[in-house]
């Protein structure tokens, strides 16, 4: 007669469902930045130069920790409330396609812009954005008049879609993963991608989270600029703008307190005055 296994099954210290999206969505957001640097450097390529293989690698490489930052800043929700939902449900899988597929939908229109604004203004985006944006119609009508405005139009909508079908096609293939385990199995996998993730959103473990500074490893201007993200230096420069109102919310005049003509003169010849004046 056969002897029935009294093994126990591995399978319940395997991750379950939530995780395992988390996990895939993580994954295909990492791509989809490889992809748009690899187009930004497709469209700047004469800026290489001579530089080795290995340099071009490497910023790639750093430029995947900035990439990592945004992609759990997006995922954040996510790892917050999935584990605790019914993921099978059909309310929580539309509700979780349709804030990736925004989220994502708007990075793409972000990084086709910085491709353009890169053209231009030979910088990644930055605080200049909302300035420009606040000019109203003209900002408007520039925009429609780039020539290639209609044709980037075009490829946001055909990668959205492909966002679309690549999350609709993560959670079919998740279905055949269990949706739960053992309360003690989510509690763990929680609390190791809780920290996975703010140790990603940080960059580094030492005190100080990472900065664009980083970035800067190479001779070559263009392959350090390859190596940072349009998004993470968008909301970066909107970060320290916060800080400070004066850069762009207040009027050009009112920005920095300049000291009145008549009174700087008067200053001026007072500190320059001697004795034999």
């Amino acid at each position: 007669s056969m002897k029935l296994s009294t093994r126990p099954s591995l399978s319940k210290y395997f991750p379950s469902r939530p995780f395992v999206i988390i996990a895939s969505v993580y994954i295909a957001g990492m791509v989809f930045f490889a992809v748009f640097r690899l187009l930004f450097l497709t469209n700047f390529a004469e800026y290489v130069n001579d530089e080795p293989l290995s340099e071009v690698l490497r910023a790639f490489l750093i430029g995947a920790r900035f990439d990592q930052m945004v992609v759990l800043l997006a995922l954040a929700p996510p790892i917050l409330l999935l584990p605790w939902v019914r993921t099978q449900t059909k309310a929580i899988r539309r509700t979780l396609i349709a804030y990736l597929t925004v989220v994502f939908s708007f990075f793409t229109l972000l990084l086709l812009a910085d491709i353009r604004f890169y053209k231009f203004f030979d910088s990644h985006l930055n605080f200049l954005v909302a300035e420009y944006l606040g000019d109203g119609d003209m900002a408007g009508n520039l925009i429609v008049t780039d020539p290639e405005f209609y044709r980037s139009l075009l490829v946001w909508l055909v990668i959205t879609l492909l966002l679309l079908a690549t999350l609709w096609l993560i959670l079919r293939i998740s279905r055949r993963v269990e949706n739960r385990r053992s309360l003690s199995n989510q509690i763990v996998y929680f609390v190791l991608f809780f920290c996975l993730a703010v140790l990603g959103i940080r960059g580094r473990i030492s005190l100080a989270p990472m900065d664009w500074g980083i970035a800067y490893f190479s001779q070559n201007r263009f392959l350090n600029q390859l190596a940072l993200n349009g998004i993470y230096t968008l909301g970066r420069n909107l970060t320290e703008q916060n800080r400070d109102p004066r850069l762009s919310y207040l009027p050009r005049q009112n920005r920095f307190p300049f000291v009145d003509p008549h009174d700087a003169l008067l200053a001026t010849q007072k500190m320059l005055e001697t004795d034999k004046d």
